[in-house]
C-alpha cells in the first residue's frame, strides 16, 4: 500500500450511531465510504455495552416479544425521537 492510502485509513471514523466510515479497495479502484446504519440495522449489529443493556432491560419489561419485534419497537421509537 502506498503511504497515501495508508493515510487514508488511518483518517477513518467512526460517530456511533451516524455513520462508520471504510476503505474499499478493489483491483486499482479505492475509495473512502460512509456506511450510516438505519436504526434496526444499528440495534442488531451494535456492540455498545450501553444499547445492549437498554436492549435487555426493554427485553425484561417486554418478555412476550420476540427479539426482532422488540429491536424493531426500539428502532421506531429512535425514528420518531430523532
Amino acid at each position: 500500500m502506498s503511504d497515501r492510502q495508508i493515510a487514508a485509513i488511518q483518517s477513518l471514523e467512526i460517530k456511533k450511531g451516524e455513520y462508520s466510515e471504510v476503505f474499499y479497495m478493489q483491483n486499482e479502484k479505492r475509495s473512502l465510504l460512509r456506511v450510516r446504519p438505519d436504526s434496526l440495522a444499528y440495534l442488531i449489529c451494535t456492540s455498545d455495552g450501553n444499547d445492549k443493556a437498554m436492549t435487555e432491560e426493554m427485553r425484561a419489561i417486554n418478555p412476550a416479544l420476540s427479539r426482532i419485534k422488540l429491536l424493531k419497537m426500539l428502532a421506531n421509537r429512535d425514528r420518531i425521537k430523532n
